[in-house]
């Protein structure tokens, strides 16, 4: 106690309270003391927040952009080896080549967004566990580094599973448009062969025939 009343008499900010004789000396180095832990404690919640932020968006929004103008492209051409072999980033990271795939890039934000919507509806619930956002910060690199692809791999083992096969999609979708005009008329030609092939005969001429020759016929010389 006497260590602690000595401080707070060294300490101007503390000497000129005390000049008042308003606040305790006890009772003043108790509140300053967990003033400082509070502000603290809300410098680190918002750095990591921040920092969530920054990993969670910058980089990923730079490879979604390459994805968009560059997915046609070999990685190498986007890439080339005589530059470097990629930004100072992607080096820094040991990433030597873009990752041009839309699946990994779209499964990624819907992950985003999915611990983005719980992070702001369960926010005081998960605040409550200390290491939760420096977990959050390990899946975010996990799911957009090139070396894992961790977003495409939650795509292929527990996404695709759940979703139809295309080829099933393909012959249940009924055909529109011209593909629809097309098959319309192929019927209406079989049908038309048909009725020919019922009113027509090796001796007789098919009655459509006979319309189809009704006319003015052409003068034979005599």
């Amino acid at each position: 106690a006497f260590a602690i009343e000595t401080r707070v008499h060294i300490n101007p900010t503390f000497r000129l309270l005390l000049s008042t004789r308003i606040i305790p000396p006890g009772l003043a180095f108790v509140a300053a003391a967990a003033s400082t832990v509070y502000v603290l404690r809300y410098l680190y919640t918002n750095a990591l927040d921040l920092l969530t932020n920054l990993v969670g968006v910058a980089y990923p929004a730079y490879q979604s952009i390459m994805c968009i103008e560059y997915s046609e492209l070999a990685p190498e051409q986007v890439y080339p080896a005589e530059c470097g072999g990629g930004p100072m980033l992607d080096r820094a990271l040991g990433i030597t080549a873009p990752n041009l795939s839309s699946k990994q890039w779209l499964m990624y934000w819907s992950i985003f967004g999915l611990l983005t919507t719980a992070d702001h509806w369960a926010g005081p619930i998960l605040r409550m566990f200390p290491m939760y956002r420096i977990a959050k910060i390990a899946v975010l690199v996990w799911a957009q580094h090139r070396k894992y692809n961790g977003a495409a791999w939650i795509y292929d083992t527990f996404v695709r599973p759940l979703m139809p096969p295309s080829s099933s999609l393909a012959q249940a979708q009924p055909r529109t448009g011209d593909d629809a005009k097309v098959e319309v008329a192929s019927v209406d030609t079989a049908a038309d062969d048909q009725l020919r092939m019922q009113f027509s005969s090796p001796m007789a001429p098919s009655v459509w025939d006979s319309i189809g020759s009704v006319g003015p016929q052409p003068a034979q010389a005599r």
